[in-house]
């Protein structure tokens, strides 16, 4: 799963290569009512001003992960555990764990990590590898998936003793195309170019968000069980970059790009979208949303214009003004 999971107890925060201050993104009077504890994950400029470093704000307190070139994808709160998955390099990226701001390192190779998901011990970590494409870490062994090449995993779930991961893989036809991997087996969900971005399993559903490039434009796609749903057009390009199912309701957030060259930042619930923000400087660098619920809360983190934002109920609630900064994954505890 991308940016989501079970809710679970309090972190008990453990620095020990970065550092925690007080900073963008703190968060503003009446956030979080039930005393919920919100951890969001992306990047931000150190302190010296030289490097964008992957980032955890815990309620909006800033600990920077690394002290180099770094990135946050994913976020998942354990127990007392924090884990974020992402990487660090800047021309030479290594795919990267971090277990309460301790880092491990996941490849000797250029790789990446998106998601990471904890289910009865274990840690789940997906991602890519060069010269092996789609990669599963399972407490870090490496479990390859698809084409060595074009090939990419963004998202991993865990239900029961079945691990999902949704990325992307290379048909028959050497398309690219959105790909479910249920214990390592592929379901490819489309014939034509495309991609998954997240997965969240529910009960007996497998909900899958992502896009699919046709002739006639970007369509922002949500597939349960395989069926389709396209969720908008848009005749330059789109997105669906996170899904979460909370009761009969399902929400997946992505961006919707216009002519004007602006990314609107948009919520599907069950299909209907809401416009939350617009991201009009290089929409294409940093645009991540991603949601998570809690209760009756719908949690949404991205970019409205320059600002790494968060949202609550449509409503925002902390937008952190260095361009700089992005947030990409959200995990809320109660």
């Amino acid at each position: 799963m991308k940016n989501t999971g079970k809710l679970v107890m309090v972190l008990v925060a453990a620095v020990l290569t970065g550092f925690t201050m007080t900073a963008c993104g703190r968060r503003s009077s009446g956030n979080s009512p039930g005393m919920a504890n919100v951890y969001v994950v992306g990047q931000d400029l150190n302190l010296r001003g030289d490097a964008r470093v992957a980032t955890l704000w815990r309620n909006g307190t800033v600990q920077h992960l690394s002290n180099t070139w770094s990135f946050a994808h994913s976020v998942f709160v354990s127990g007392s555990d924090v884990f974020v998955a992402g990487s660090v390099g800047r021309d030479f990226e290594h795919a990267t764990l971090w277990r309460n701001g301790r880092a491990l390192q996941l490849s000797d190779t250029w790789s990446n990590a998106h998601s990471v998901f904890v289910s009865g011990g274990d840690v789940f970590v997906a991602g890519w590898e060069l010269g092996y494409g789609a990669t599963l870490w399972r407490n870090g062994r490496a479990q390859r998936l698809g084409d060595v090449w074009l090939s990419s995993a963004h998202s991993v779930f865990v239900s029961g003793n079945d691990v999902f991961v949704a990325g992307r893989d290379r048909n028959a036809e050497e398309e690219q195309v959105a790909t479910l991997w249920r214990n390592g087996i592929p379901q490819h969900l489309s014939n034509t170019y495309s991609s998954a971005r997240s997965v969240f399993v529910s009960g007996r559903n497998v909900f899958v968000a992502g896009v699919v490039h046709t002739e006639e434009g970007s369509f922002p796609t949500l597939w349960r069980n395989g069926r389709v749903q396209h969720l908008e057009k848009s005749l330059f390009d789109a997105n669906a970059n996170s899904v979460f199912v909370s009761g009969r309701n399902v929400y997946v957030v992505g961006g919707v790009y216009t002519e004007e060259g602006t990314v609107l930042t948009t919520l599907w619930r069950n299909g209907r979208a809401q416009r939350l923000g617009v991201l009009s400087l290089n929409p294409h660098r940093g645009f991540f949303p991603a949601v998570f619920v809690s209760g009756n809360d719908v949690f949404v983190v991205g970019k409205d214009d320059l600002s790494a934002t968060r949202w609550r109920n449509g409503t925002v609630i902390s937008r952190c003004h260095r361009s700089m900064s992005v947030y990409t994954s959200i995990f809320v505890t109660r």
